[in-house]
């Protein structure tokens, strides 16, 4: 069973060290790490204490009404929903630069989703408090911050939308599509997607089967516009995959 830790919880040979000890990786474009400026993003991580998780602990539980925020360093969290049917919908992934349960010290609602971290994963963590502080003290990092939910939202738009109308590989494209935009990083294969998804965590994103994801990941690669390795995706031919991922008959 999954658990769920606080940021009291430190522990092991991290504990009581700042997030800013561990900074140094060069932050995904598309995470709000990677758009706040030097001196914001140093001020920020200072300000967060180191937090461990192991595979399937909870960083933050639907419905909580805790205020904590994490800024992901290292590893992997995946979003998910509980359905009034009782099964469990993975909404979105995170990975290291991504910042999570930013919207609860902002408008003091529950928890809107779970979060659990999907591989060995490190976080600064910091109060509520102490991150509506820092975005009241910095309006470069309020404005990114503004944009990290905008394309949340939009995120979560989408996925609503392309399980209607569109055939898999055309949805599949549609999703590799928005995890390159915000997790790609130019690579000797293409546009080399930073998060280890399986098989399983695509066909969830999409909202189709695993044999039916399968089958879409080779029609893409037989089509140039994406190449494959264990838990690795690249995008090889950004317009290849423009033209599946816009197409209601690919």
């Amino acid at each position: 069973m999954s658990t769920y830790r606080t940021p009291e919880r430190e522990d092991g040979p991290d504990a009581g060290h700042t997030a800013l000890e561990v900074e140094g990786s060069p932050w995904l474009r598309g995470s709000f790490l990677g758009r706040l400026p030097a001196p914001e993003r140093h001020e920020l991580l200072s300000a967060g204490r180191l937090v461990n998780f192991r595979p399937g602990e909870f960083l933050v539980r639907e419905g909580d009404m805790t205020t904590s925020v994490y800024v992901l360093l290292t590893g992997m969290a995946k979003v998910t929903v509980n359905a009034s049917s009782g099964h469990t919908t993975l909404l979105a992934i995170r990975v290291a630069g991504d910042i999570i349960g930013e919207m609860a010290p902002i408008d003091e609602a529950p928890r809107s989703a779970s979060v659990a971290a999907a591989l060995p994963t490190r976080a600064a963590a910091l109060t509520g408090d102490a991150f509506l502080k820092f975005l009241g003290k910095h309006p470069k990092a309020s404005l990114e911050m503004l944009r990290t939910i905008s394309y949340k939202l939009r995120s979560a738009t989408a996925a609503r939308s392309i399980t209607g109308g569109y055939p898999v590989t055309a949805r599949l494209a549609q999703v590799l599509r928005d995890l390159g935009h915000a997790y790609g990083k130019p690579g000797d294969q293409g546009l080399e997607i930073h998060a280890p998804l399986t098989q399983a965590d695509l066909a969830a994103l999409v909202g189709a089967s695993q044999p039916a994801v399968h089958k879409a990941l080779r029609t893409l690669r037989d089509q140039g516009a994406i190449r494959t390795g264990y838990r690795s995706i690249s995008i090889a031919s950004e317009s290849a995959l423009d033209e599946v991922a816009d197409s209601e008959t690919a």
